[in-house]
This record gives C-alpha cells, structure tokens and sequence, in this order.
C-alpha cells in the first residue's frame, strides 16, 4: 500500500468525520423546526376546537355584589278578599338576575394562605441505628458464630476429644441445629431466621466437604446426593419463608458443590449431569418466584462450567480427543432449560417482560449461538452451521407463533421472539460461508433491540441497542484485520468475509439510522434521535466505504504489480461513494455545503494523483490489459460531473444555491474542469503516441506546444457558447480571460521549438475561433446590451 493510498484514505475519513459533525448539527436543528412546528399546529387546532369562554367573567363586574331579596305578596294572606280560606302555594323563586350562578357571583373567592409544608423528622440517624442492628448484627453474628462453632471442633480436634466421623457429625448437627432454631421463629423474626439459614446451609456444605475431601468418609457420588439434597432444602426453604436470599445461596451452593467434592478426574457426564438437575431445579423454582437473581446466578455458573470445559477443551485437542458430541447435546440441553427458566413465570402470571428478561433471553441465544458454532467448526462439521443456525430461527418464530395466538403474553415478547427469528434466518448464508458470525450477531440484534424499544419505551433496551451496535463495529474492525492482514492465502474478490460482514453491518446502521429518525419526527421522543440518526448515518457510510476501499487495496496489491493501479480505483471507488452520499443527503438543509465539500476534495485527489497517472499509463500500455484504465476515465467523468453540477445550479439559484451566486464560485469551478482536462489530454495523447521514451518526448513536446493551446481555445468557445445561450455573464467573462492565456502563451512560449504541424494547427483554430467569438457577439449584441445579467452574482433575471 502506498503512501498515496494511505493519504486518499485518510483524507476521505476526515471529510466523512466533517461530515458527521455538520450533519448532526444541521439535522438536529432542522428537526427541533420540525418539532416546534408540530406543536403551534397542535396548539392551533386545539383553539380552534375549543367552545368560547362562558360571559360571566365579564357580567360579573356589572352585576351587584349582592342580589335583591324577593319580595313576598302579603294580599295571599288576608280574610276579608275571599269567603273561603286561600291555599298557600310554595314560594316561588324570584329572578334576579338573567345570569346564572348568582352564588358565585355574590361570593368572591378567598384565597386561601398556601399551607407550609410540615417540616419532616430527621430520622436518618434511626434508620442508620434500625439498618445496623437488624441486618448488620445479624449477619456479623451468624458469621461470629459460624467461625465459633468451628474453632471449637478444631479445638477438640487438637485435643483427640473427637474422631474424624464425630467432627463431621457435630458439624452437621450444628448446620441442623441453626435450621431447626430459624424454623422457630421464622413468624416472629423473618429476617433473623433467614441468616440463621443461610448459616445453617453453609455449615452442611462445609460438613459434606470436608467428610469427602479431609476425612474419605463418604465418596464421590454420595457426596454429590448429600450437597443436592442440602441445594433441594435450601430451595424448598426459599419457597417456604418466600426468601430471595435463601434461593440466591441455594444457587451458590449448588454451583460450589462441583468444586467441592471435586477429585480431579476428567468425570463431566456425572458433572454435567448434575448441572442438568441443578438448571432443572432452578427452572422448577422459577415456575413459583420470579427471582432475576437466582436466573443470573445459574446462567453465569452453567457458563463459567460448562464453558471453561468446552474451551480448555477444545485447545487440548491435539493431545487428547474431545467429546463434541456430547458437548454440542449437553449444550442443547441446558439452553433449553435456561429458556424455560426465563419464561415460565411471566407466562404464568401474563406478566409483562421487562428489560432484564429481554436481556436473558438474548444472552442465552447469543451464548448457544456461540457455542453451537464453535463446536461444529472444531468437530469438522462446519458444513452444518448454517442449518444449525436457521434450525434457531425457525424455533424462535415458531415460539412467537406460539405465543403470538394468546392474548395474555406480553406482544413485546412476541415481537422479540420474531426479530430473533428473522435475526438467525438472515445470517444462514453469511455463517454457512464463513464464521463471523458474532458480528453479524451483534448488528442484528442491535436493530432488534432498537426495534422493541421504540414499541415498548424500555430505555434498557436503547442502551443495550447503542452497546451491540458499538460491538459490531469494533468487532467489524478485527474481522478486516484478521483478513486483510493475517489472512492465509488469496481470498475471492468481493465473495469473501470481509466484505459479506462488513456491507450486512453497514446496512444494519443504516436501518438504526432510519428507525432513530423516524423517532425523531415524534414530539414526544424523549431522547436525542437527531444524534443517533446522524451518528449511524455516518457509522453506516463509513462501514460501507472502508469495506470497499480495503478489498480494492488488497486485490490489487495481490493480482496486480503497480502499486499505482490500486489509487486509480480507489480514486474511483471514492468519487462513486461521494454521490452516493450526496445522494442519501439531497433532502437535507446541507446538502449544498456538502457538494462545495466533497467537489474540492475530490478535486484535491485528483491532483495528488496527477504524478502517477502517466506511470499507469505506462505500465498498462506495456504488460497490463488496457480494460483496466476505463476505471480512470470514469472517474474523471465523476469528477468532471461536480463542479458543472455546481455550475448549473449557481447559475439558475435552485436547491440551496442561491446564496453562492458570485463570480468566485463560477470561476473556481470552471478552472477545476480546465485543469482536469489539461491532465487527460496529457493521458489520451500518451495513450494514443506513446511507443517508446524517445518518441515520447516528440509527444510531449507537441502537447505543451500546441495541445494545450487548442484545448484552451476549445474550452473558451464553448464557454462563451454557453454564456451567451445562458445569459450567464461570469461565464463569458472566464472565457474571454481564458482566450487571452492561450493568446499570451501562442506568442510568448508555443511560437519556439513547436514542429509546424502543430504550430499552424494552433494558429489557424485559434484565428477561427476567435473570428467566430466575435461574430457571435456582433450578432448578439442587442441581447448583450439589454440583457438584466447582475453584475455581481450572474443571474439572469
């Protein structure tokens, strides 16, 4: 790899870092406007949709403070109008007043003084006090006493009071004995009689170790019954007291129990199948308690076991054959104990799963993904991993199949269940071509999680979506290290790992970026979605361009001698990536800066590769297919394509370009394509002349001489031709300018030492050329002269 490469390598990580920076700006203003438009909208309709306020806010100051009494008719009453007596009739209500709610008029609000808030009691020294002699005590006084019960027997020990068989026992006893007194008075002392438990439990592992181990009392195999009835007491008592901690040691002891009664000999059917009935045990409590904990405990313990064997294992192959067999099923059997002990419970109680759950279920798939894999690569059955990796996705969607039918289970659940499946059936193809298989994982899963999250509002899963996502990348970056660099052999050109892992991982940051946008859009989005779309945006681009540059480098440093052949593509392969970035971002506010960006860097590798175009002319002309140079016409046709795009869209003020109508940009565009086509006639001269290196230096000659001269000529008609036809000052001024170089250079430099075909062919063009320009401006004079061209930025109005 060349310097060069180097240089246009990173030339382009530092735009695309700009990038990332202008981008997230912009784009996080651009939709906190979005947003604010969204709510005057809301607000907008909201008032439009609101009834007007009822008038007695205004009545109320015109009408009395109080109302007027009724006034009773007292003729009702008198004898002498009517022989016969007058029923009385109910009062009737007088009216007052035409408004409602005179009581709320007659009576004006009091405003009552705010309450001060009553000052608490500081009762953080009680509770310190209460924390340190319920708790603390306790368990430092279970553990004083632990240590006393044992110094005690070792002093009997030391002083031959008791035998080997009668330490044991006591020691036993005394475990039995602090179960027996915490089973007293577990209604009274619920905390105190859990420790005393715990110390209990812990005194009969002790006890059935050191009668195994110190003393051979008991074997082997009844050792492993004593410590998994003592696990089973512990659980039943768990159960009983409704005692997480209990559960928790019980996990610890059971776990420790291998350890303990351990002897050294390469047994694991009997361990394994012990962890079979502890995982079992575990799943059967899990039925009953939701205890996160204890779940955690027995995956860490059945992995630290089960996978410090497979791996220390799997090293040691060489000097002793191992079981993959029987590790692949003992693998299988676990992992489905594992799923059932993360899912009984909430499917029993049609909870709804939180964050923690999701998580386990995704380590246990990722770690027997993991593991499967390893196993079939290391048996020689590799050819199987991509049916053992759809054999997972088809359980997982059957799973959600399953669930999917019963309203109780959570749907968040089932929506993992099918990202799972989808997850393991998309990485069939890449895992049966070649193990990468973590890192394909890891994006997956990472869009799966981001997926849930933005369905179910757990922040959990966004942070472990950001983790997964890092991961992949990073991982990504020793896969293209571990073939680029470390790789045997020569690989396939685009079917290989590095790019079958490196487009899936791109394309997954792609999908995280779209998802975060579409969040974005949501004015209730709690989280800052503008800088994860524009941080996956730029992870995805550079993903995707640093896959492409490194396999152009490698497969030409490998088939190919020139290590000048290799800039031309990557020269290629970045013009191509700039539009098509360019491309992704056309919607967006800086789209215009972006084009001014990418045209002058393109324009700057460009001219770094200048020194080396010629040897690659050479070098093709001499041993290489010439095929292979269309990669340099292309991407000068690319190059070429910026700064006219750039002109056009000056010139006529549309997407965004208006603010840069000035002669400057005109005039820089316009020298960048004079240069680039100065050089390429140097290449299509050396193309078409070139036979050896003193007949080229005739060719050379000439092209400085005369090709020059006549390139110049043409590029300042059609300069002027497009000015005219346009209306476009800058450019008739830039061709007129144009003209005069090629005058100062005909007579101050071309007249020497130029071969006379040359020398008339240049004059007589330019002589036409310069007629025909003044012909043309004669004949369009009238346009010129009552043209509304502004002066300053060139447009035509």
């Amino acid at each position: 790899m060349t310097g060069l490469t180097l240089l246009f390598v990173l030339v382009v990580i530092v735009l695309l870092l700009l990038l990332l920076s202008i981008a997230a700006r912009i784009n996080r203003q651009q939709e906190l406007l979005e947003k604010l438009d969204r709510k005057i909208e809301k607000l907008i309709n909201q008032s439009k949709e609101t009834p007007p306020p009822p008038l007695t806010a205004n009545t109320s100051q015109q009408m009395p403070v109080t109302a007027p009494k009724p006034v009773v008719v007292k003729e009702a009453v008198e004898p002498a109008l009517s022989e016969k007596p007058i029923e009385e009739k109910p009062p009737v209500e007088p009216i007052t007043t035409p408004y409602p709610e005179e009581e709320y008029i007659s009576s004006p609000k009091v405003i009552s003084e705010p309450v001060r808030p009553k000052a608490r009691k500081k009762t953080g020294e009680r509770d310190l006090e209460k924390y340190i002699g319920e708790n603390i005590a306790n368990k430092i006084g279970i553990g004083v006493l632990v240590l006393g019960i044992a110094f005690f027997i070792k002093y009997a020990i030391d002083k031959n009071w008791i035998n080997e068989l009668g330490r044991v026992l006591i020691a036993v006893a005394s475990g039995l004995l602090l179960i027996g007194i915490a089973h007293r008075i577990r209604k009274k002392y619920r905390s105190f009689s859990s420790v005393l438990v715990g110390g209990g439990l812990s005194v009969l592992y002790f006890s059935v170790a050191f009668g195994f181990h110190e003393y051979q009392l008991i074997g082997q195999q009844t050792a492993f019954v004593l410590m998994l009835a003592i696990t089973s007491l512990a659980v039943a008592l768990s159960l009983k007291y409704d005692r997480a901690e209990l559960a928790i040691l019980a996990t610890l002891g059971g776990f420790a129990s291998p350890f303990l009664v351990s002897t050294g000999n390469n047994n694991y059917h009997a361990l394994f199948i012990y962890l079979a009935i502890l995982c079992t045990g575990m799943t059967i409590l899990s039925w009953f308690k939701r205890w996160p904990a204890v779940n955690i405990i027995a995956l860490a313990g059945t992995l630290l076991i089960y996978g410090g064997w497979l791996v220390s294992g799997s090293i040691n192959d060489g000097y002793s054959p191992f079981p993959y067999k029987h590790a692949f099923l003992y693998g299988t059997l676990y992992y489905f104990l594992f799923l059932g002990m993360h899912l009984l419970n909430n499917l029993r109680l049609r909870r709804q799963f939180a964050a923690l759950d999701f998580v386990l279920v995704l380590g246990t798939n990722f770690l027997y993904f993991v593991a499967g894999l390893h196993v079939l690569q290391n048996w020689q059955h590799d050819q199987w991993s991509g049916v053992f990796t759809g054999l997972l996705g088809v359980l997982n969607l059957l799973l959600a199949l399953a669930f999917y039918r019963k309203p109780a289970v959570d749907r968040n659940f089932v929506l993992l269940l099918i990202g799972l499946a989808v997850s393991f059936i998309s990485l069939i193809a890449p895992v049966q071509f070649e193990g990468r298989q973590i890192t394909l994982f890891w994006a997956a899963e990472s869009v799966i999680l981001l997926w849930i999250y933005l369905r179910s509002g757990i922040g959990q899963l966004r942070i472990a979506h950001v983790l997964l996502a890092g991961g992949a990348f990073l991982s990504l970056l020793w896969v293209w290290i571990d073939v680029y660099a470390f790789g045997d052999g020569t690989i396939p050109v685009l079917i290989n790992t590095a790019v079958l892992t490196g487009l899936p991982v791109s394309i997954s940051f792609a999908i995280s970026h779209r998802l975060h946008r579409t969040a974005g859009r949501s004015v209730n989005t709690s989280y800052r979605a503008s800088f994860f779309s524009s941080l996956f945006l730029a992870a995805s681009l550079v993903a995707g361009y640093m896959t492409g540059i490194l396999e152009i480098l490698y497969q030409f440093s490998v088939h190919f001698s020139n290590s000048s052949l290799e800039a031309v593509y990557c020269l290629l392969f970045t013009l191509a990536y700039m539009l098509f970035t360019l491309w992704i971002y056309r919607k967006r506010l800086f789209v215009t800066q972006l084009w001014l960006l990418f045209a002058a860097a393109g324009s700057f590798l460009y001219l770094l590769a200048i020194g080396i175009q010629a040897d690659v002319t050479v070098y093709l002309l001499k041993e290489g297919p010439l095929y292979l140079y269309l990669g340099h016409w292309a991407g000068t046709a690319l190059l070429l394509y910026m700064p006219a795009y750039i002109i056009q869209h000056i010139r006529s003020g549309q997407s965004g370009f208006a603010a840069y109508q000035t002669p400057f940009f005109t005039w820089i565009a316009a020298i960048v394509i004079l240069v680039i086509l100065s050089a390429e006639l140097y290449q299509a001269m050396l193309w078409l002349g070139y036979r050896d290196r003193a007949d080229w230096i005739w060719w050379q000659n000439l092209y400085y001489k005369a090709g020059l001269s006549i390139l110049w000529s043409v590029c300042s008609f059609a300069l002027i031709w497009l000015g005219l036809k346009y209306r476009y000052r800058p450019l008739r001024i830039i061709s007129l300018g144009v003209f005069a170089i090629t005058l100062g250079k005909l007579f101050l430099y071309d007249i020497r030492n130029v071969p006379p075909g040359g020398k008339i062919a240049a004059f007589i063009l330019l002589g036409v050329l310069l007629l025909t320009v003044s012909f043309m401006y004669q004949r369009l004079k009238a346009m010129l002269i009552d043209q509304t061209d502004h002066p300053n930025d060139g447009t035509a109005k």
